[in-house]
């Protein structure tokens, strides 16, 4: 699929839909366990707490590809990385649906988690062009506060 993006003429349906579906299962990851926790408790005869780990695991492992993977966007190339992305999601995914015992499923939330972050990758992020005053101004402007 190779799409030609116009200016101020919107993103292909098509394109809009896969992004959207895309999505919305990468983040889903992060979540898919939580309803199965205590199924995860008794078939790997484990604790509440230890099967509850998962869950936050995953959560930490988001953060992780939030503060290590999304910087590299700026490093490589978006589609390479989108890629191993998918790739690292898959085979965690499946090692948590084929894991042993439960530290296993440890090991494999923690990378289905850091593998999460997909979405940031669509996102076009330009932080060091905002203007800072040319954002103020118009808020400062509406009201009584004025900008220097």
């Amino acid at each position: 699929m190779k799409y030609e993006l116009k200016v101020n003429q919107g993103i292909p349906a098509s394109l809009l839909t896969l992004l959207a579906v895309a999505t919305g299962l990468s983040v889903a990851n992060c979540y898919y366990n939580q309803p199965l926790l205590g199924s995860m408790a008794r078939d790997f005869a484990v604790s509440d707490f230890s099967a509850s780990m998962v869950a936050t695991l995953t959560q930490i492992g988001y953060v992780v590809g939030l503060v290590f993977v999304i910087p590299l966007g700026d490093l490589v190339s978006r589609k390479k990385l989108i890629l191993t992305n998918d790739i690292v999601s898959l085979c965690a995914l499946l090692a948590i649906a084929l894991a042993p015992n439960i530290y296993w499923v440890w090991v494999a939330s923690l990378l289905a988690g850091a593998s999460s972050v997909m979405p940031q990758f669509f996102i076009r992020r330009r932080i060091r062009n905002i203007d800072v005053m040319g954002y103020s101004y118009p808020i400062g402007s509406k009201s009584n506060i004025r900008t220097p």
